[in-house]
């Protein structure tokens, strides 16, 4: 990841470029932020590629000297490693975070790229009929996540929950109400999420049903109006219940598509692509006419669908949209079939967009298998959040604010683990104040900002704040942590890769608590205190930028 946040880097760029051009060296050069911070603050590596110059002292030296001649640097040396270690200079980055500090705007616009793309971020995934549990949450967070920090760079970005509202399981549950002549009108969610595992009980024990189920499958294809009507009231029930569960915990979503969306557009499609030859026969099912073993499976040889078949009628109608990128968030176990899903919309020529799997790893418990209750049963999110909310009934959280911790906990835990793996879930761990926790940014946040207000009210007749300045290592070491927010909030839009900027919001909450705890600021006359107050004030700014960016509502008030 290039660096690419700190104002005038043309300016080193082309002192380090000038001495490669007249030493007749490749000119190309890249300043990233320093892996060794107590040496330098950033550094530049392309020297390596000339170690074996007999000039090299010489050259060393001519960097060395050109580097220094700049404003911007106040230190520069080069070691055996070749490393070029620079050092910035206070005034500069000073001019830098006053930027921010009085121009929250001008900070907004530091963090878009020159060039936006049209993204569609699709993510969660409920079935309709069957209750939200925690296995959904990863897909939530990391998709939430994904989409407000695509908007942050200046991408234009759509969210669609997709949900899974069509096919074989919706036919189980259908034939069971039949069976059992249910009445749709008069039940809830908490009874309707009940139909599901009993019709799949019913389809693996009695295989009269499973044949009715697929019948009834096959007549919901062909829009059949009876089980049109069941259809909708199940999805009327599923969807009031589905929403009113993410509300609860901030999630919203631009679009609430499903599979049935698309069922009018998959027999066209799977014509077209038979007459074109890229589908062909095999004992009866349609293939992708790829010539591979195990081939991939485009429809049944009874002629039902499958999950490839409606993905791909649904990225056919996306491609009206004209996105830029296509981003699926679900987990790893179905990597296989983004794999084949992606080779056939290439084969199939169906999409420019780029698409995307964003996989990632499952929650689990003490045992180290996929989280469920102590009964053994599916962990549903109702119960998750009743067993939060004691958990913080015990830490005396205001009631107002239950709803927005018991997000910021949730989201906050998972992200700042690398998606790819799996993560223990840990009551304790993600509610204590003082470890890498949303409660710890949460308490930072309304901590600190308190004490701002109270300082900027009580010397309400002096100036507003004055200008940052530099006094010491820890006033230094928080301004270079803050310049950093634009490398990492690129570097998790760049890979898909959220925890690199939970990671690092946790690290600014922590030196902003140093700055803090370190100044006694209501002693200091209000010259001392103002250009410290400015400090903590900007990166408050950016702690809060990056919290929200994550999915995290912070509880105080800037």
């Amino acid at each position: 990841m290039i660096l690419m946040l700190i104002n005038n880097i043309d300016n080193l760029n082309n002192a380090v470029r000038d001495v490669f051009v007249e030493y007749g060296l490749d000119s190309e050069v890249n300043f990233l932020y320093s892996q060794y911070p107590d040496r330098s603050d950033i550094q530049c590596n392309e020297l390596l590629k000339h170690k074996d110059l007999d000039s090299l002292n010489s050259l060393i030296n001519k960097l060395k000297e050109n580097l220094l001649k700049l404003e911007e640097v106040s230190g520069c040396e080069i070691e055996k490693d070749l490393f070029i270690n620079i050092t910035l200079s206070n005034n500069y980055l000073e001019e830098i975070i006053n930027q921010w500090s009085f121009d929250s705007e001008n900070f907004s616009k530091s963090l878009q790229d020159q060039k936006s793309k049209k993204v569609l971020i699709d993510y969660g995934g409920p079935n309709i009929g069957k209750a939200l549990h925690v296995g959904h949450l990863r897909s939530l967070s990391i998709g939430r996540s994904l989409y407000k920090m695509n908007i942050l760079v200046g991408n234009s970005v759509v969210s669609d929950i997709h949900l899974g509202d069509w096919g074989m399981p919706v036919a189980y549950m259908i034939a069971l109400i039949e069976k059992e002549k249910i009445d749709l009108d008069n039940i809830g969610y908490v009874e309707l999420e009940e139909i599901y595992p009993r019709s799949v009980k019913y389809a693996e024990e009695d295989k009269g049903f499973y044949e009715e189920a697929k019948r009834v499958a096959l007549e919901l294809n062909k829009e059949n109006e009876d089980y049109l009507q069941y259809w909708n009231k199940i999805s009327s029930i599923s969807i009031q219940y589905i929403k009113e569960t993410l509300e609860a915990i901030d999630h919203s979503f631009d679009m609430w598509k499903g599979e049935s969306t698309v069922n009018n557009l998959i027999s066209p499609m799977v014509e077209g692509l038979i007459e074109n030859k890229k589908v062909i026969e095999n004992d009866g099912a349609k293939v992708a006419n790829l010539n591979i073993d195990p081939p991939i499976l485009i429809e049944k040889s009874d002629g039902s669908s499958l999950y490839m078949t409606t993905d791909l009628a649904t990225i056919l109608e996306r491609e009206k949209e004209g996105f830029d990128e296509i981003i699926y968030v679900v987990d790893n176990r179905q990597k296989n079939h983004f794999k084949q899903l992606f080779q056939c919309v290439d084969y199939f020529n169906f999409s420019k967009a780029r698409l995307v799997h964003v996989g990632f790893g499952t929650i689990n418990g003490e045992d180290g298998k996929p989280l469920k209750t102590r009964d053994g049963d599916v962990y549903k999110l109702d119960k998750l959040f009743n067993d939060i909310s004691e958990k913080l009934s015990t830490k005396e959280t205001p009631e107002e604010s239950v709803s927005k911790l018991i997000n910021n906990i949730l989201t906050f835990s998972d992200l700042v683990s690398n998606r790819n793996t799996d993560y223990k879930f840990d009551i304790e761990k993600f509610t204590d104040t003082n470890g890498k926790t949303a409660i710890y940014l949460d308490y930072t946040y309304a901590r600190v900002t308190k004490v701002c207000q109270d300082l900027l009210q009580l010397n309400k007749e002096k100036d507003n704040y004055k200008d940052i300045l530099i006094t010491n290592t820890i006033e230094r070491d928080l301004i270079i942590t803050a310049l950093k927010f634009k490398y990492f909030l690129d570097m998790s839009v760049f890979n898909n890769e959220p925890h690199h900027l939970a990671n690092y919001t946790y690290d600014l909450a922590r030196k902003i608590n140093v700055l803090y705890e370190d100044e006694k600021l209501s002693e200091l006359p209000w010259e001392e205190a103002s250009p410290k107050l400015a400090l903590l004030k900007v990166s408050l700014l950016i702690l809060k930028t990056g919290m929200e960016s994550l999915g995290i509502t912070p509880v105080g008030k800037i």
